[in-house]
C-alpha cells in the first residue's frame, strides 16, 4: 500500500495530534477520513472511528479500494467501528468520555500498538446549553490528562452544512489544526484552552487572534527573505558549476527551446544570453545527428527519467567540439522540464585518440615479427588492463608495462624500471640484473643518464659501474651484467621526471637494437606518457570536484554559524578511523567524501533554526531531522557521489533505534555511516555550541562511552577510543 499525498501529511502528525476536519461533499468526507485511518494503520497504531449514522457503509468500501485485508484488521481489533453510545455513553460527562480513551490507549499498547488515533463526531455537546464554557474546560482537560499522557491522536469530522456558523467558529478556534478539501493547514484562528479564563472569553479570543495575526505576518515575510535568499543560492551555485547547464521544455513532439541556461553555457558557446533563450537543443549541435538520434534520446528520457549521451556542440564561431550529456526529466508547477548538463569532453577524446594511435602503431609494428603473434596479443590485453589503472595503481601499471616492452622486444637481455627518489635512484623491478644490489648501490641522481624521449647509448654502463667498484663494491661484477648497448626512456608526470625504463644488450651479445624495435620502444613510451597525462587530468577534475564540494561546505558554514570547519573535521575524523579498521583505501576515499556533505542537507533549513539559541520547538526538530533525507536525495542524483548517499542518510541513526529519519537498529545501520556518525558526534563535542562550550577531551570520551550500545555499537566505540589515545592531531588533541 503506497502512501498518497494526504495519507503522507497525516503522518507525519505525532502523538498529541488535535486535528478538525469541515466537509461538504460526500466524496472528499469518505476520501479524507479514509485516508487518515490507513495512515494510523501504515504507522501501526490503533483506530477508532466513531460512528454518526452517515456514510459508514461507505467507507468500508472506501477502505476495501486501497487494502485487501480490512476485515483482518477488523477481526483482529486494530480497526474498531464504533457508535456515539458505545465510546460517548450519549451524554456529555466529560470525565467518562476522558477515561474511556484512556481505556483504549491503554489497552491499544497492551495489544502491541505504538498508540491510538480515533475520529469522531462530538458536534452534539456544541448543542448543548453553555456549550462554550463546557468545551473550554473539556478542551483543558483532554490536553492535560490524555494528550500530554498518552499517545493519541485525534479527527474531529463536521459538516459544514449541520451546523450554525458561530458553532464551527467554536470548534475551530480549539484545533490547531484544519482538514479542508484533500490539505491539512495550520489553523489561524486557534486559541489555545490554556490561555483562557472563564472570566473574560472574549478578550482573549481577540488578543490571542491578534498575536497570531502579528506571528503570522512576521513569518510570511521571513519566508520571504528566506525563499530569496535561496534564490540567490541557487543562481550562485548554478553558475558556479564548471560545466554548461540547460533547462527547456518538453512535448509530444520533442524537446521546446531552452528556458535556463548558466553563465559557462554562454561562454563555451560564445551566444548571449538571449540568444541561447531562443534555440533549442537541435540547434546547437552539429548537423551529423539525424532526426532519428533524438526521437531516440526523448523515448529513453521519456521511458527512464534519465539518458546519458554524446553529440557534437558547434560554438558561435562555427568550431565543433565533442560533449557528453546527462539529462534528468523532472516536473515543475504541473510541466515537463529536462536539465542537461554538457562537459566538453575534446582533452579526453584526444587522449583517448593519441593512446588509440600508439596502440594501432604498436600492433603495425609487430606485425613485422615473425614470432610477435602470440606477444602481440597479450600486449593488446595488457593495454586494454593498463587503461583502467589509476595513479593509486602505478606501480602495478608501471611493473605491467615494463614486463610487456621487455618480453616484446627481442633483442632485450636485460633491464630495469626504476624512480627518482629526492637524490638517489630506486630500482623497483630489473631483469638480468640483481635488484637488492643496485638498490644497495645507492645510485645519485648526478651520476645517472637522463634523456629526452628514447634514445640507444653504446657502453652506458660502464664507467658508472667502474666508478661504485672502486669506491668499494666488489659485489658489482658477479651481479651486475655490462651492457654494450642501451635502450631507455624516462616517464614524465605533470612536466618532472619521475622515473624511467631501461632495456640492455649484454656486451657478450652480437645482437643490437633494430629500428622497428625502437620504434615499439617509442609507442611503450608514449603510452606511458598517455597513462600520466590521462591521470594528470582526472586528479584535476577530482581536485575541482573537491574544491566545489568545499565551497558548498563554506555556503553551509555562512548558513550555520555553528559548522565552521565542522564538514571538514568529520571528513578526516571519518575516513582516519576507517584506515585504523584497515577499509580498503577506495572506500576510505568514499567515507571521506560522504564526511565532508554529509550534512549539506542542512542548506535548506532555515538560518532561524539552524542558529537558534533556545530550545527548540518539536516542530523545529522535526524539520532538523529532515537533512539527512534532504542529502540524500541530492547526492543520489548524482554519478560520482551517488555511491556515499546512503553512508549520508543513516549518519543518525542509533544503534538502539532511536535515531533518525528511519529509525534503524544494530546491523540494520550500514558501517560506514556508524564510522561518520562517531566521528560527527566527536567532533561536534569538542565544539563550542549555543548551548555549551566545548567539552574536554575526558568529558567526551566520557560522554563516547555512556552511548555504548545505545547511540553507537560498543565495540565501534572502544575502537574509536583506542584510536583516539594514539593520536597526537590537534582534531584528536587530548588538550
Amino acid at each position: 500500500m503506497s502512501a498518497n499525498k494526504l495519507q503522507k501529511q497525516f503522518l507525519k502528525f505525532n502523538f498529541g495530534a488535535h486535528l478538525i476536519f469541515i466537509y461538504k461533499e460526500k466524496e472528499n468526507y469518505l476520501k479524507v477520513v479514509s485516508d487518515f485511518i490507513l495512515s494510523s494503520i501504515e504507522n501501526d497504531e490503533k483506530c477508532i472511528y466513531v460512528s454518526d449514522d452517515y456514510l459508514d457503509k461507505e467507507v468500508k468500501e472506501k477502505l476495501q479500494e486501497s487494502t485487501n485485508y480490512l476485515e483482518e484488521l477488523i477481526d483482529k481489533n486494530q480497526l474498531l467501528f464504533l457508535t456515539k453510545d458505545q465510546l460517548y455513553e450519549n451524554e456529555f460527562n466529560e470525565k467518562k468520555i476522558i477515561d474511556n480513551f484512556i481505556k483504549e490507549a491503554k489497552k491499544s499498547l497492551k495489544e502491541g500498538y505504538k498508540g491510538l488515533s480515533v475520529t469522531g463526531d462530538i458536534s452534539w455537546i456544541l448543542k448543548q446549553k453553555n456549550n462554550k464554557k463546557k468545551i473550554i474546560n473539556y478542551e483543558k482537560n483532554i490536553d492535560k490528562e490524555l494528550f500530554n499522557k498518552y499517545p493519541v491522536k485525534t479527527l474531529c469530522r463536521y459538516n459544514i452544512e449541520n451546523y450554525d456558523a458561530n458553532l464551527l467558529r467554536t470548534v475551530l478556534e480549539f484545533h490547531p489544526y484544519i482538514v479542508w478539501g484533500s490539505n491539512i493547514y495550520e489553523n489561524p484562528y486557534y486559541i489555545s484552552p490554556g490561555s483562557f479564563s472563564t472570566i473574560n472569553l472574549n478578550k482573549n479570543e481577540i488578543e490571542e487572534w491578534l498575536n497570531n495575526i502579528k506571528n503570522y505576518k512576521k513569518e510570511k515575510e521571513q519566508f520571504r527573505t528566506e525563499i530569496e535568499e535561496e534564490k540567490d543560492k541557487f543562481k550562485f551555485l548554478f553558475n558556479q558549476i564548471d560545466d554548461a547547464l540547460f533547462v527547456h521544455g518538453v512535448n509530444k513532439n520533442g524537446f521546446t527551446n531552452f528556458e535556463m541556461i548558466n553563465e559557462q553555457a554562454c561562454d563555451i558557446l560564445g551566444y548571449s544570453k538571449e540568444e541561447l533563450l531562443s534555440m533549442s537543443p537541435e540547434q546547437i549541435d552539429s548537423q551529423r545527428f539525424e532526426k532519428e538520434f533524438y526521437e531516440d534520446i526523448y523515448k529513453k528520457l521519456m521511458q527512464n527519467k534519465h539518458v546519458k549521451f554524446e553529440t557534437e556542440h558547434v560554438k558561435n564561431s562555427g568550431e565543433v567540439f565533442p560533449v557528453e550529456n546527462k539529462s534528468n526529466l523532472f516536473e515543475y508547477n504541473g510541466r515537463k522540464l529536462v536539465l542537461t548538463i554538457a562537459r566538453d569532453i575534446s582533452r579526453r577524446v584526444k587522449k583517448e585518440k593519441e593512446l588509440e594511435n600508439k596502440y594501432n602503431e604498436i600492433k603495425e609494428k609487430n606485425k613485422k615479427l615473425d614470432n610477435a603473434n602470440i606477444k602481440l596479443k597479450n600486449l593488446i590485453e595488457t593495454i586494454t588492463e593498463l587503461s583502467e589503472y589509476s595513479l593509486k595503481d602505478e606501480k602495478v601499471f608501471l611493473k605491467k608495462l615494463f614486463e610487456n616492452v621487455f618480453d616484446i622486444i627481442p633483442e632485450a637481455e636485460l633491464g630495469s624500471l626504476y624512480k627518482y627518489c629526492d637524490k638517489t635512484v630506486n630500482f623497483i623491478e630489473t631483469r638480468g640484473h640483481d635488484l637488492k644490489t643496485l638498490n644497495n648501490l645507492t645510485i645519485k641522481l648526478g651520476d645517472f643518464k637522463k634523456v629526452e624521449g628514447c634514445q640507444i647509448f653504446k657502453n652506458i654502463n660502464h664507467d658508472l659501474f667502474e666508478k661504485y667498484r672502486m669506491e668499494g663494491n666488489q659485489r658489482i661484477e658477479q651481479n651486475i651484467v655490462p651492457a654494450k648497448e642501451t635502450m631507455k626512456f624516462n616517464i614524465t608526470s605533470e612536466d618532472e621526471i619521475i622515473g624511467g625504463i631501461s632495456l640492455d644488450i649484454s656486451s657478450d651479445s652480437n645482437k643490437t637494437f633494430s629500428q622497428s624495435s625502437f620504434e615499439i620502444f617509442n609507442a611503450f613510451y608514449n603510452i606511458a606518457q598517455s597513462f600520466y597525462k590521462i591521470q594528470d587530468y582526472n586528479k584535476l577534475r577530482g581536485e575541482f570536484t573537491k574544491e566545489l564540494a568545499l565551497s558548498m561546505i563554506h555556503m553551509l558554514e555562512f548558513h550555520d554559524k555553528y559548522t565552521i570547519g565542522h564538514s571538514e573535521n568529520v571528513a578526516i575524523i571519518a575516513s582516519d578511523f576507517a584506515e585504523y579498521l584497515n577499509i580498503d583505501d577506495e572506500v576510505i576515499s568514499r567515507i571521506y567524501w560522504a564526511g565532508l556533505v554529509h550534512d549539506i542537507g542542512k542548506i535548506l533549513i532555515p538560518t532561524s533554526i539552524l542558529n537558534k539559541n533556545g530550545k527548540l520547538t518539536e516542530k523545529e526538530y522535526n524539520i532538523i531531522k529532515e537533512h539527512p533525507k534532504w542529502a540524500y536525495e541530492t547526492l543520489k542524483k548524482s554519478s560520482q557521489l551517488s555511491d556515499i548517499a546512503e553512508f549520508v542518510l543513516y549518519h543518525h541513526e542509533n544503534w538502539d533505534g532511536s535515531g533518525y529519519p528511519n529509525g534503524l537498529s544494530g546491523s540494520e545501520i550500514p558501517l560506514f555511516s556508524q564510522i561518520i556518525s562517531i566521528a560527527d558526534c566527536w567532533d561536534a563535542m569538542r565544539s563550542n555550541r549555543s548551548y555549551r562550550d566545548a567539552l574536554s577531551y575526558n568529558e567526551a570520551v566520557s560522554e563516547l562511552q555512556r552511548g555504548k550500545d545505545t547511540q553507537h555499537k560498543e565495540e565501534i566505540v572502544n575502537k574509536f577510543i583506542k584510536m583516539l589515545n594514539s593520536k597526537t592531531d590537534t582534531i584528536f588533541s587530548h588538550k
